[in-house]
């Protein structure tokens, strides 16, 4: 059996913590504001922050400073030059939505945790041989239940965070998967701002699917 590499060893430890990670985009400077206010009343542990617009990694910084108690990772990391920006900021841990072979063997023996995309049993064979054992399941969505419960005989010490295209209509049904041990996605933090009652009733939701996530992981 692969021996798992510390930066697996972190991320898991990660994921397994929450049921959810929440996907976020800062669209401006102090968007962040927002985000660790509302994780913070909902209770969340860790937040990925995109890599998509120009305040990601300020954000990533302010986050950590500010909320000190949250997990933050740096999210939508493509090339080798975006792991080293996770790294810059301060990030907790990097996530890619798929697996670039170079970006693995530099993550495998770093501090820092990652959890590599994959989408197909090759990339999930390349992501075991380097020691990864926890993946990004992407788009988990169009691949569908069906698929993940298929992949578990073959790689049984394998586990997934199911994203893309998972959202609060099918959600419950990847948590049921047995290897499925995070779900993570941008509808978890709202992305517009919630008058109070609004964000109450969310934040209630939310704390049902977190205790429905459990239940699951029971029966399984």
């Amino acid at each position: 059996m692969m021996q798992e590499n510390v930066s697996s060893v972190l991320m898991g430890k990660i994921l397994s913590s929450s049921p959810f990670l929440a996907s976020v985009t800062l669209k401006t400077a102090d968007a962040w504001q927002e985000v660790g206010e509302f994780a913070m009343r909902a209770g969340l542990s860790s937040i990925e922050v995109l890599l998509r617009t120009s305040h990601a990694e300020r954000g990533v910084y302010q986050l950590k400073e500010h909320y000190p108690s949250l997990t933050i990772g740096l999210g939508t990391v493509l090339t080798l030059d975006g792991f080293q920006k996770a790294l810059d900021c301060g990030a907790d841990f990097a996530v890619s939505p798929g697996s670039l072979p170079s970006l693995l063997e530099i993550a495998a023996s770093s501090s820092i945790a990652y959890i590599p995309g994959v989408m197909t049993p090759s990339e999930i064979m390349q992501a075991y041989a380097l020691g990864f054992k926890n993946a990004k399941l992407f788009p988990a969505g169009y691949l569908g239940i069906s698929f993940i419960k298929s992949l578990e005989g073959p790689y049984p010490d394998m586990k997934y965070c199911a994203s893309g295209s998972v959202g609060e209509e099918n959600w419950s049904e990847f948590a049921q998967c047995k290897s499925v041990t995070c779900i993570s996605g941008t509808w978890i933090i709202p992305s517009e701002t919630l008058d109070d009652l609004s964000a109450k009733l969310y934040i209630e939701r939310l704390e049902q699917k977190h205790f429905q996530f459990a239940k699951y992981k029971i029966f399984i």
